[in-house]
């Protein structure tokens, strides 16, 4: 039988220190004149245990869900699409209580908890050439603070091993870990590039990168270690996920003692223990529990929230959402009973935006020259701004309100090739989180080889539905329909159009049962015709043949209740029942009228009128039309599909899970 393992985890990490001035080890300047810092000079005691990682593409945390400094605004300065891993050596402020990490460029910040004097890797936002501020609140003494600089430096470092080096009583179940400077890339970390011997023989055993952030490494020895025995543990050849290996091959020597070790958890450490982030956002947790021995392992644990209509955990992920306005305590419990808190704030979205969404090309103030992107504005002509900046095109509202979808050949460069292709991509509801030069979307068809037509989402937000043929070609023909979840994965082909006609325009149902689509024939003009088909591309019944005479139908939209289709026909507005009985021609302008969107309540449609002066709203029956002010109004919209988003941006609270989180902060 194998023997019970010890498991013994460095949750107080520390990382490649990254300083960009030159000096003594290349330590940055001790002092900022940015807004917020520190006007002393920094506690050199302090500096010299520091370590923060040259920033990272993506990293385990986003720029949104990290608190801004001071209020809830985000800041002054656009925040960062890469993130660094700051950390403080254990032992450095042996009475400190609580570190708070700021980016004095985007006054983004986040707390931990002090264990031991250090704290573990923090993801933060962050840019070459930034400025972090650490400060450590002290018991019963003033706070101390240091600043540094970002820059890059090549290489993961091992900056922690359990047992440490040189111990010399390791209890005989230890599990020998390693924590590096940053995360590594897995299919580095194998028995290859990490292995155990003692002097006369290796030790068999499994090696493994721990799940979570990824900077973690786990030796578990096949048997108990022999007492009284000398060990080295070496490791070459692991690589950073840029791909940059080890410096140099690195051992960690330690001797074993003569016993096995408790495994009993006395506390949970929740990190972060504090932090800020806006209704909808969510935020990554870890956790960590302490052994009656004084290890300290990485561990997930039970999570409960004391508020989920402010802020939900989701247990499985360890990934707080925020829902509502206000505060929960997030508390985490050991299988020993053992506890631990994480105060977690909700602040509403910052930034209000409209909801009907389109693209949009406007004069600026009487100039020549155009401003381009999506536009959203509400029905009032109120929130009305532009969230895009581009040739961005089809954009659809996800069914919470969080995210739009949208079409684009931001990523094509005209130069270089010769026809350029849409690809599918995603961001959030309020065009937070864009950089200048388009980082911070999320692409979901970016090197699969399709050029991407309209998209839709699935009722609960998971997938989407978009039509898309195979690139390089000279005429757009989207040849199927495809299905992607709505991270990019799981892209699957659903439908395929006859020979010589196009699958196009595709609306998923709100009761998530089907999906309409538009198949055309382009014969002596475009032979168009309305189809609806079930969610899993079975089952294809068309439902409307428009007459020989009219252009064909165009962009169909579902209603909210799944029970009526609208649609463009001969350039106006029709509205008709599921199964293409009951037609109704809405709009009868000799100027036309095309791209419905219904109303939240099915009451209303927006569209694109220039009889109402480009945006529009219309009852349903053709009554009470009335234009849109502002930007949208008296614009050439022949492009522009729009959207309307059916509700606010907020985040349901899955019903299953209620049940699961009190409203007491007490475990059920």
């Amino acid at each position: 039988m194998k023997p019970r393992s010890l498991r013994i985890i460095a949750a107080l990490a520390t990382l490649d220190v990254v300083l960009s001035c030159s000096g003594a080890d290349g330590i940055a300047p001790t002092t900022s004149t940015q807004p917020g810092a520190i006007t002393r000079a920094s506690d050199s005691t302090l500096l010299a245990g520091l370590y923060a990682s040259a920033p990272v593409a993506g990293g385990y945390i986003s720029p949104d869900r990290i608190g801004a400094s001071g209020s809830a605004a985000s800041g002054n300065a656009a925040p960062s699409t890469e993130v660094s891993w700051v950390s403080l050596v254990p032992g450095t402020v042996p009475d400190g209580t609580t570190a708070t990490i700021v980016n004095l460029r985007t006054t983004q910040r986040i707390t931990s908890t002090i264990v031991d004097g250090g704290f573990d890797p923090q993801p933060i936002p962050a840019s070459l050439g930034d400025t972090i501020q650490v400060s450590v609140s002290r018991a019963g003494k003033p706070e101390t603070a240091a600043v540094m600089s970002l820059a890059a430096r090549p290489g993961p470092r091992i900056v922690r091993s359990r047992p440490p080096r040189g111990q010399t009583d390791a209890p005989l179940n230890t599990i020998i870990t390693l924590v590096f400077s940053e995360p590594l890339a897995s299919s580095s970390v194998n028995p290859s590039t990490v292995t155990l011997t003692t002097a006369a023989s290796p030790v068999a055993g499994s090696v493994r990168l721990l799940p979570g952030p990824g900077y973690v490494v786990e030796f578990t020895p096949d048997t108990l270690l022999a007492p009284l025995t000398t060990y080295a543990l070496t490791v070459s050849g692991v690589a950073t996920l840029a791909g940059t290996p080890l410096a140099a091959p690195t051992s960690i020597s330690f001797a074993t003692g003569t016993t096995v070790g408790p495994d009993s958890v006395v506390s949970v450490t929740i990190s972060p223990n504090s932090a800020t982030v806006r209704a909808g956002d969510t935020l990554q947790l870890f956790s960590s529990v302490t052994y009656v021995s004084g290890y300290i392992a990485a561990q997930s644990v039970d999570y409960v929230s004391s508020a989920p209509d402010v802020a939900y955990i989701d247990v499985e992920s360890q990934t707080v959402t925020g829902v509502g306005p206000g505060t929960a305590v997030i508390t985490g419990y050991s299988n020993y009973g053992a506890t631990g808190t994480a105060r977690i704030t909700v602040i509403p979205s910052t930034i209000p935006v409209g909801a009907i969404v389109g693209m949009l090309c406007s004069n600026l103030d009487g100039e020549i020259a155009v401003e381009c992107g999506l536009y959203a504005v509400d029905p009032d002509g109120s929130k009305g701004r532009f969230i895009t900046s581009g040739d961005d095109i089809d954009p659809v509202w996800s069914p919470d309100g969080r995210w739009i979808a949208f079409n684009s050949q931001r990523a094509c460069n005209p130069v270089t090739v010769r026809f350029c292709h849409n690809d599918l991509y995603v961001m959030r509801g309020d065009g937070s989180g864009i950089g200048s030069d388009g980082s911070g979307l999320r692409s979901l068809t970016a090197g699969v080889g399709l050029d991407v037509g309209g998209a839709s989402w699935s009722p609960d937000g998971s997938r989407l539905v978009f039509a898309a043929t195979p690139f390089p070609t000279e005429l757009y023909l989207p040849e199927a329909l495809y299905v992607v979840n709505a991270d990019g994965s799981g892209l699957q082909r659903i439908l395929s159009a006859p020979p010589g006609s196009s699958a196009s325009e595709p609306d998923w149902s709100p009761d998530g049962r089907r999906i309409v689509y538009i198949v055309s024939v382009p014969v002596n003009g475009d032979s168009s015709e309305i189809h609806v088909v079930n969610a899993d591309g079975t089952n294809d019944v068309r439902i409307l043949v428009p007459p020989s005479e009219s252009f064909g139908a165009f962009r169909p939209r579902w209603s909210p209740d799944s029970k009526r289709i609208a649609f463009t026909s001969l350039f106006q507005v029709f509205v008709m029942n599921a199964d293409g009985s009951n037609l109704l021609q809405v709009t009868n302008d000799s100027r036309g009228a095309w791209s419905p969107a219904w109303s939240p309540d099915g009451s209303r449609l927006a569209l694109i009128s220039p009889a109402l002066r480009g945006l529009g709203v219309i009852n349903t029956d053709g009554t009470g039309g009335t234009s849109v002010p502002g930007r949208f109004s008296g614009q050439d919209l022949t492009k522009s599909a729009i959207s309307w988003r059916r509700t606010a941006a907020a985040v349901p609270v899955p019903a299953q899970s209620r049940a699961a989180q009190s409203t007491d902060g007490v475990r059920p």
